[in-house]
C-alpha cells in the first residue's frame, strides 16, 4: 500500500512539474493593428497606395458623372421634344442611361473594394511576416491583435501579455520613439 501511495505521489509530482514547465513555456504577446496601420500610412509606400486608390476613385467618379450628365441632357431634350414619338425615344434612352448608372454604381463599389484589397495585400503580407518573425524570434506561443477597429480579440488573460507593436514596426523598418 505504501508503494502505491509513493508511486501515485511520484506520478502526481511528475505531472505537476510537467504542467508547471509547460506553463512557463507559454508566452503571449499582442500587437495593436490600428497603430501599425497608422504608422504605415506615413510611409512612402502606403502614401503611394493611397494616392493610386484616390486616382482610381476619381476616375470612377468622372465616369459616373459623365453618365449622370447624359441623363440630365436627355431630361432637357425630353422637355424640348415636340412629338410623342420623339419623347418615347428619349425616354427609352433615358431609362437605359439610368439603368447603366445604377449598374455602374454597384460595380464601382465592388471594384473599389477589390482594388483596395489588391493594393493593400502586399502591405498586409509584410505585416503578417513581421508579426510571425517577431513571434518566432522572441519565442511567443501566441501573438494576438489588440485594438483592431476598436475591438480586441484578447478575451481574457491574467497577464495582458507583451506589447509587440513596436517590435513589429521595427521589423517593418519604422522606428517609433515613445
Amino acid at each position: 500500500m505504501k508503494r502505491i501511495i509513493i508511486t501515485l505521489s511520484l506520478v502526481v509530482a511528475t505531472i505537476t512539474a510537467t504542467m508547471a514547465q509547460q506553463a512557463n513555456e507559454f508566452k503571449m504577446g499582442f500587437v495593436n493593428m490600428e497603430y501599425i496601420f497608422l504608422k504605415l500610412k506615413q510611409t512612402p509606400a502606403l502614401k503611394a497606395v493611397e494616392s493610386e486608390l484616390n486616382t482610381y476613385v476619381e476616375q470612377k467618379k468622372m465616369q459616373l458623372q459623365a453618365i449622370d450628365q447624359r441623363g440630365k441632357d436627355l431630361e432637357a431634350q425630353y422637355q424640348r421634344a415636340t412629338t410623342e414619338a420623339e419623347q418615347k425615344g428619349i425616354m427609352a434612352e433615358y431609362q437605359g442611361v439610368q439603368a447603366r448608372y445604377e449598374s455602374m454604381q454597384t460595380s464601382v463599389q465592388q471594384e473599389m473594394m477589390q482594388k483596395e484589397k489588391e493594393l493593400m495585400n502586399p502591405t498586409i503580407e509584410k505585416i503578417n511576416t513581421a508579426i510571425k518573425k517577431v513571434g518566432e524570434t522572441n519565442n511567443y506561443t501566441y501573438v494576438l491583435t489588440d485594438g483592431l477597429a476598436g475591438n480586441s480579440i484578447v478575451l481574457f488573460s491574467k497577464n495582458k501579455g507583451d506589447n509587440l507593436t513596436t517590435k513589429v514596426l521595427a521589423e517593418l523598418g519604422i522606428t517609433v520613439t515613445e
